[in-house]
């Protein structure tokens, strides 16, 4: 499970790291917050506010999950040891029999949903693109949640709108990132409150006060982690709050943010205590 991988410098590993068990074995990949950072940091940091976990990592250009390599029943049964339980598959995939593998990857962890990005110019690709991962939905029960990219066919409100008209509630839903709603002038509550019962996964993911609007997003938006951090940039996540609490909004919510990769365990734990409070104030955890 996980064996032979390699860390953020390129190093191989065991999934251990400092002495204790690791959890680069959801990550496959360089880890970021989307994924779990050690039992040791979930114990410090609160276990209530680590019960449900997105499995995979943001590493650019990768899928985030060696679908080939790794049991997903073992990887359930650990997690089920350890009271953790997986909300999402994150996989960001380009090849569609790899994401409808993702899809059944996902049934046998138990996880509800298969995170992705759209893949095609238009419409019809995007459909065709998705065809063997719905029909794979139909058969598990687990849904895709697409993100709500920059620079995609999901990248502006009346777009996320024209996606869920073609695509079935029961199978597909958006993964809302505030952020890419954000940096193209558009108000996350307001997209809440709009695309409420289609959000599946809400990202927990903060705007750095460096941005200077698309351009800029366009080539940092991987940069200044700690300001990524929920309560540390731009977004107003009171009004994020808000908007999910009276709509209703049953979508799971998932700390996310990129190029912590080299952080050791003790930073990041510092900033996940710090967080969770804040998330925990403004009514998010």
């Amino acid at each position: 499970m996980g064996q032979g991988t390699r860390d953020g410098k390129g190093n191989r590993h065991n999934g251990r790291k400092g002495g204790e068990k690791g959890w680069r074995t959801l990550a496959f990949r360089p880890c970021s917050l989307q994924v779990i950072v050690g039992r040791r940091c979930w114990k410090r940091c609160g276990q209530s506010a680590f019960r449900r976990w997105i499995c995979g990592a943001s590493q650019v250009g990768q899928e985030h999950v060696r679908l080939d390599a790794d049991d997903p029943t073992a990887i359930a049964a650990e997690l089920q040891q350890t009271g953790l339980h997986p909300c999402a598959l994150s996989l960001y995939t380009r090849d569609p029999q790899r994401l409808q593998m993702g899809v059944e990857f996902a049934a046998k962890l138990k996880a509800p949903m298969v995170v992705n990005g759209t893949v095609g110019r238009d419409w019809d690709e995007l459909a065709t693109f998705l065809r063997p991962a719905l029909d794979a939905a139909a058969q598990t029960g687990v849904r895709l949640a697409i993100e709500n990219h920059t620079d995609t066919l999901l990248d502006a409100s009346d777009r996320m709108a024209e996606f869920c008209r073609r695509f079935p509630a029961d199978l597909v839903g958006i993964a809302f990132a505030p952020p890419h709603a954000w940096v193209v002038g558009e108000r996350p509550n307001e997209l809440v409150h709009r695309f409420a019962d289609r959000l599946l996964l809400v990202y927990l993911w903060d705007v750095a006060p460096q941005n200077r609007g698309l351009a800029w997003w366009r080539k940092h938006w991987h940069e200044f982690p700690e300001a990524q951090f929920p309560g540390k940039g731009s977004l107003d996540f009171v009004a994020l709050a808000d908007a999910l609490q009276v709509t209703g909004c049953q979508a799971q919510r998932v700390i996310c943010l990129h190029g912590t990769e080299p952080w050791g365990i003790e930073q990041l734990q510092a900033h996940l205590r710090e967080t969770l409070t804040f998330l925990r104030d403004c009514g998010l955890a």
